[in-house]
């Protein structure tokens, strides 16, 4: 069994939560989300292969999520930021006995721009991104944690550097940063989106500069019984906007509560 750091806060008579976060982080930027998310269910907060305390994996999800189930509950609600909301669907989808719902949070089903996917990751941007993460791995994550806040108040300035410390606190090698942006490269997940199951809620930023919220619309399309919405705030809105997301879970938790209750 590989090497993955998790905490968990909460009491186990709760529902379990297993809480993934993005690239180039780990999961003490989620500590506050996952702090309010304790007080209904027992939160695992996982840092992710290769990053935070967990060793490092070759970046393929059919590789990837059997390490993670590995760590987590039977059943539980998968939430997961970002590049962790892709996993997390990659579960839902590959392994729906143990997921009783799925919460991504400003993530995507297709990561770059294709012809017929005009709203991804411009390809020089990626590539730029790429190169960085290869010879100086540093200032990649630096970069990628300013491209975060783009849209964010001014006011949450200490929050964004707050934010960066942490992700270059526990720098992830340059063999994790390129083997994880290379996977979401390739991802490609628009028919497990349309193919899941469970309750699903899709979160989106409205200033997000890297997953516009303009994909709610096309997740949707993907999906029509899944929940979206777009709330306030940037990439970071699961950091600056905790009440926000808060408050829409909430009511999809609500919603799907004998879902939620099938937890062992």
């Amino acid at each position: 069994m590989s090497d993955l750091n998790v905490e968990i806060l909460g009491e186990s008579e709760n529902p379990s939560l297993v809480l993934l976060h993005g690239w180039a982080m780990n999961a003490e930027i989620l500590r506050p989300l996952a702090v309010g998310l304790s007080k209904s269910f027992q939160v695992y907060m996982v840092d992710l292969p290769g990053f935070g305390g967990s060793s490092p994996e070759e970046y393929r999800p059919e590789k990837i999520a059997p390490i993670l189930l590995d760590h987590a509950p039977q059943k539980a609600l998968w939430m997961g930021w970002s590049m962790g909301g892709q996993l997390a669907a990659y579960i839902a989808h590959q392994y729906p006995a143990r997921v009783t719902a799925l919460v991504t949070l400003a993530s995507t089903p297709h990561f770059l721009a294709s012809p017929d996917w005009p709203l991804g990751i411009p390809q020089d941007l990626f590539d730029s991104f790429l190169e960085t993460a290869q010879k100086q791995p540093e200032k990649s994550v630096s970069r990628f944690a300013a491209l975060t806040a783009v849209g964010e108040d001014q006011l949450l300035l200490p929050l964004i550097k707050a934010v960066k410390d942490t992700a270059l606190n526990t720098l992830p090698t340059s063999k994790t940063l390129v083997s994880s942006l290379e996977w979401l490269g390739k991802w490609d997940g628009r028919s497990i989106y349309a193919d899941i199951q469970c309750p699903s809620l899709h979160l989106f930023g409205s200033k997000d500069s890297i997953i516009r919220p303009d994909l709610a619309i096309q997740v949707k399309q993907l999906n029509p019984k899944h929940y979206v919405q777009v709330v306030s705030g940037s990439h970071l809105f699961p950091i600056s906007r905790i009440e926000e997301v808060a408050s829409a879970f909430d009511v999809f938790a609500v919603q799907v509560m004998h879902a939620l209750n099938q937890n062992d």
